[in-house]
């Protein structure tokens, strides 16, 4: 009996040191697996880095993991899981002190690093987790050191030459150059007047892209020119027709695609809109598009971040939203799909009715807003998401509350995608000059902010009289509006509470009623520099720095030219450089 428990004693102990080195060789293994994700998700995020540092956008959880037939590395979602381990990753802004060094607390915002972190949780018990976590910090090492520049461009013939002007912004001097001439569209002093102007920077070449639209009062005409970093150049004319209707209409846009080349899409008053690109060297030739129910009056067009496909939405003389997609193939027809008919009814054809942006953090997904209905329903939107093979399917429509009642309808709307999370922000003005503001998510439904009415006593005209934009780094928001007065205001939006100020901060006084606005976020950065357009046709400027309106100097107020050539329509735009 003495042997026997003797026995049973050291067999016990020997089972139990067994069980505790198996138990350790599990813990073990399971550490090595769960290093060897937390590990791809550090790589994963310098792959994104390295199709685009704008992709890097700060977000508290997400998920990366590959996408597309290519198996390219996206950040999306909230997390990814491999059966019972589970990853997320983070981006978060650096700041550096005065030495350059890294700090958790004050310091400068560093646009140009990011903060990333891969931590993978797993089950060991039923009541016990393990986790791993690696940190890293990527730098976007192709940019210049200083990122702050940006190039003003605006009409300054009034009603009777093409006369355009530009002005180089030196965020970090805190100056303007002198105003100076973009290229004579014709060769020749003529009446064809510059009603609509866009603005892009590339990313690849120190280049900007001009696209406007003319009229001498018969004939439109849609032209693209070239910045090379020193002069203008390459004036191409994208589109001619005779016809002196929807002079504000913005029937042109354009977006620089991932392999460098720039997409310009254009209406030429048929119902079938045209393409051209630029490809650092020399224009293609055309290419059609598929045919609309109506003539484009609104053309929005958007790359898919970090990718050559492209997404342009329309609004047209029949009242019909549609949308079409560029693959990212070979530059003809075939290459782009048409969607079917979103609405096929709005109130009017007069106002910019449709817009479409991509997620920030999701570069699979991107929202449309556009009017549905000639009724007071508020936004409606969809959300695309696509299968990163040149395709993708649409969502179920989703309605805002409506807003008003009576003759209350649907205006002029703007869609922003937040840098923080998988949501959009998007406000209109409705034909009772009321300002709404509504949040989507990326199902989508909609919610509605605190303080989501920021005035109803907007400009009168078909003009976009407001705008919003996301700072870059906070993730917060900004909406400068018009009260029908010439002070502009401003309110910021949080987007922890979903709340925009209850009050309002006036800006400095236009020389007339606020008009056409327009706010355009420095990526990477909380600066956001706001043109304001008034009444008298004048544009200003006016740098946001991420907690108050810059007060004094060249990025202060700022006014510019004084010769637009009508209250209503976008004449003017700003392009932060992009290299």
């Amino acid at each position: 009996m003495l042997g026997t428990a003797l026995f049973v004693i050291f067999s016990s102990g020997v089972i139990a040191l067994l069980l505790q080195g198996l138990e350790m060789d599990r813990l073990a293994e399971e550490e090595a697996i769960a290093a060897q994700y937390a590990s791809e998700g550090i790589e994963a995020l310098r792959s994104v880095k390295n199709q685009s540092f704008a992709l890097l956008s700060t977000t508290p959880s997400a998920g990366i993991d590959r996408v597309g037939a290519g198996g390219t590395w996206a950040v999306s979602g909230v997390s990814t899981s491999y059966g019972k381990y589970v990853r997320t990753v983070s981006i978060a802004p650096v700041a550096r002190d005065g030495s350059g060094t890294i700090v958790a607390s004050g310091g400068t915002l560093d646009s140009l690093s990011r903060k990333i972190t891969s931590t993978v949780v797993w089950p060991v018990t039923s009541a016990r987790t393990n986790t791993i976590s690696y940190t890293s910090y990527l730098t976007d090492w192709k940019k210049p050191l200083v990122p702050r520049r940006g190039m003003l461009v605006y009409a300054d013939g009034g009603t009777t030459t093409d006369a355009m002007r530009y002005r180089l912004l030196d965020g970090d001097a805190g100056t303007w150059s002198a105003v100076s001439s973009v290229a004579d569209i014709d060769g020749a002093t003529t009446n064809r007047v510059a009603r609509a102007m866009s603005l892009f920077a590339s990313s690849t070449r120190n280049e900007k892209i001009l696209l406007s639209r003319h009229s001498n009062g018969t004939t439109q005409y849609i032209y693209g020119q070239v910045w090379d970093g020193n002069s203008w150049s390459d004036v191409q004319l994208l589109a001619n027709w005779n016809n002196n209707t929807f002079l504000d209409a913005q029937n042109f846009d354009g977006t620089y695609l991932a392999n460098g080349d720039f997409l310009a899409v254009v209406s030429d008053n048929t119902t079938t809109p045209k393409s051209r690109v630029w490809n650092g060297t020399s224009w293609s030739g055309q290419v059609s598009l598929r045919a609309l129910s109506g003539i484009p009056s609104i053309v929005t067009l958007r790359a898919r971040p970090g990718t050559s496909e492209a997404m342009a939405a329309f609004f047209d003389q029949a009242s019909d939203t549609r949308t079409e997609y560029f693959s990212g193939g070979a530059y003809q027809t075939a290459s782009w799909t048409l969607h079917g008919a979103h609405a096929t009814a709005a109130p009017s054809t007069a106002f910019h009715r449709v817009d479409f942006v991509w997620s920030a953090i999701d570069p699979l997904r991107g929202a449309l807003v556009y009017a549905d209905g000639t009724t007071d329903r508020g936004i409606t939107t969809k959300v695309f998401t696509a299968n990163g093979s040149g395709g993708g399917a649409w969502s179920a429509a989703a309605n805002a509350p409506n807003q008003g009642v009576g003759s209350t309808r649907l205006g002029p709307s703007a869609v922003v995608a937040s840098p923080a999370s998988a949501i959009f922000l998007s406000c209109d003005k409705d034909t009772q000059n009321d300002i709404y503001c509504f949040r989507a998510d990326a199902t989508p439904t909609w919610t509605t902010p605190t303080n989501n009415i920021l005035t109803t006593t907007s400009s009168t005209g078909a003009e976009r009289s407001f705008h919003i934009a996301y700072e870059s780094a906070s993730g917060d928001g900004l909406a400068v509006v018009s009260d029908n007065t010439s002070i502009p205001k401003l309110r910021k939006y949080t987007a922890a509470t979903n709340a925009f100020d209850a009050s309002a901060t006036s800006l400095p006084a236009l020389s007339g009623v606020a008009r056409a606005i327009r706010l355009v976020p420095s990526v990477g950065s909380d600066e956001i520099l706001l043109v304001m357009a008034d009444a008298n046709r004048r544009v200003s400027t006016q740098l946001w720095d991420g907690s108050a309106p810059v007060g004094s100097g060249a990025l202060g107020f700022t006014t510019h030219g004084t010769s637009g050539v009508s209250a209503t329509a976008m004449w003017f735009d700003f392009a932060w450089d992009n290299l």
